[in-house]
């Protein structure tokens, strides 16, 4: 079913997209059958990818304090469907916000979790903190990251400006 407006509206902020080449063969073993990896400059990529979500509301009606902001942390790879649709699977979508990991489940069919998330600013840094519920904690430093920075933008023809337009899940 193809819809000819947006379900949901939102902004991103201090998004992050950090990408690793990694064996095309470990990443297919973890898809789901019919699902392809689909390299970019000759390699699969596996991508972490911290972020702000703000002002997430369905089309058409208003925006709830306390709810509709919040922050998501996710794993992906970019993969391709079987009839050969462009598309991102995620490994893994935490997110601090529970009404919101709740209602991405139940009516996205996404794999969110509820995490600890936490962000800091300080000296031209930024610091994302990771608690899920089995309690382990993973601290994620960005010493030189700039979310201000006219440096950040992602390039054209980029693999972050391809995770940006592919943001839909297969």
């Amino acid at each position: 079913m193809t819809l000819d407006w947006p379900i949901l509206r939102m902004r991103w902020e201090n998004l992050l997209f950090l990408h690793w080449r990694w064996q095309g063969e470990d990443l297919m073993k973890r898809l789901p059958a019919g699902l392809e990896i689909e390299e970019f400059d000759g390699s699969a990529w596996l991508g972490v990818v911290p972020f702000r979500m703000r002002r997430v509301h369905p089309t058409g009606l208003f925006c709830l304090p306390g709810i509709s902001d919040f922050l998501e942390l996710n794993v992906r790879t970019y993969v391709r469907s079987p009839r050969g649709v462009s598309g991102v699977w995620f490994f893994s979508l935490a997110c601090n916000q529970p009404l919101a990991t709740w209602l991405a489940r139940r009516f996205f069919a996404l794999n969110y979790v509820h995490a600890r998330l936490e962000v800091e600013f300080y000296q031209g840094s930024v610091v994302y903190f990771h608690k899920r519920q089995n309690g382990r904690i993973a601290r994620y430093d960005y010493p030189n990251w700039d979310a201000g920075s006219i440096g950040s933008r992602a390039k054209e023809g980029s693999i972050e400006v391809r995770g940006a337009t592919h943001a839909g899940a297969c």
